[in-house]
């Protein structure tokens, strides 16, 4: 992958984000608008998508891949919360933020920006094994998450069975048995599910760009602590966690596809957990909009100083 290529992609995803930004500006987008776009992507066009990547495959893959990644995506979702955390207090963060930016730091946008990337860079069929992250992602989310979450309130953090078996999920579940048991599928009925599937990227990036749009702009910028963490997410912790990477993956195709999705910036999910859960919804804001701007110069600069691309 030439760098020239990434930045090339990264500006074609980011120009529609601003797009996005600049169609909520005008009233085209709202929130109503936003919360139905993005039913449709998450329950409709990501989970066809991520089926597409198996239905479409025009060689056979090992699938030792499958494997490798579920068990890197494994360990990476059981140690990653427990370094999060333990970096946050030791840095002696305020107690009721210090779950917040655990959170922060350990799931990152892999469905909204992670996937448009991957098919970006690598093409839709290596997004099978992005959906295999993703299953790991929506485990760890729904329970070591949720802990995070109720971290010093003394409450019970539980995990629903309701919220990982979301369409995303089951998608991805219903990918990796077509792909261990492969089916004949129409042509018409591939050809549709393409289609449906292909608005995925440009839906998200539109999405991020509106939901950037809706926070309040001057209150991003006020609180040092959360430059600080940016710097650290986007260039410290892509940096040590590609050395373990090669360690541990000898295939350059996987490890670049899981490297992608972990140093993607910080993911919505972070809003969606704080405001359920009564946390610092402000800091989760904050977060989402200082890492997704600066994603677009740490994403190449890391790539570059690793000479990844």
């Amino acid at each position: 992958m030439d760098i020239h290529v990434l930045i090339a992609q990264m500006i074609q995803l980011f120009l529609i984000m601003f797009c996005g930004y600049g169609l909520f500006k005008l009233g085209i987008l709202n929130p109503e608008v936003d919360s139905h776009l993005t039913r449709l992507m998450v329950n409709v066009t990501m989970p066809l998508i991520i089926l597409n990547s198996v239905l479409t495959r025009t060689e056979a893959d090992d699938s030792s891949r499958v494997i490798t990644v579920f068990l890197v995506s494994l360990v990476v979702y059981l140690l990653l919360p427990l370094v999060s955390f333990s970096a946050v207090r030791l840095l002696h963060l305020p107690q009721n933020q210090q779950g917040v930016y655990a959170f922060m730091n350990t799931y990152s946008n892999v469905g909204f920006m992670g996937f448009p990337m991957i098919t970006a860079l690598y093409g839709e069929q290596a997004l099978l094994y992005a959906a295999v992250l993703n299953i790991l992602f929506n485990l760890s989310a729904y329970s070591i998450g949720v802990w995070m979450m109720h971290y010093g309130s003394g409450k019970k953090s539980g995990l629903s069975l309701k919220a990982i078996l979301n369409p995303g999920m089951i998608g991805s579940i219903l990918a990796l048995l077509l792909y261990f048991f492969p089916v004949q599928v129409p042509a018409p009925v591939t050809g549709a599910i393409g289609s449906i599937g292909g608005l995925t990227s440009p839906l998200a990036m539109l999405l991020i760009g509106a939901n950037l749009a809706g926070m309040p702009f001057r209150e991003m910028f006020n609180d040092w602590k959360i430059y600080i963490f940016t710097a650290l997410k986007q260039l410290l912790v892509p940096i040590l966690i590609w050395p373990l990477l090669c360690l541990t993956i000898s295939d350059a195709y996987i490890r670049g596809i899981i490297f992608v999705l972990l140093s993607m910036p910080v993911g919505n999910t972070v809003v969606l957990f704080a405001t359920q859960y009564k946390k610092d919804q402000v800091l989760a804001t904050k977060g989402v909009f200082i890492t997704t701007l600066f994603s677009l110069v740490s994403i190449p600069l890391v790539f570059t100083i690793l000479h990844i691309a």
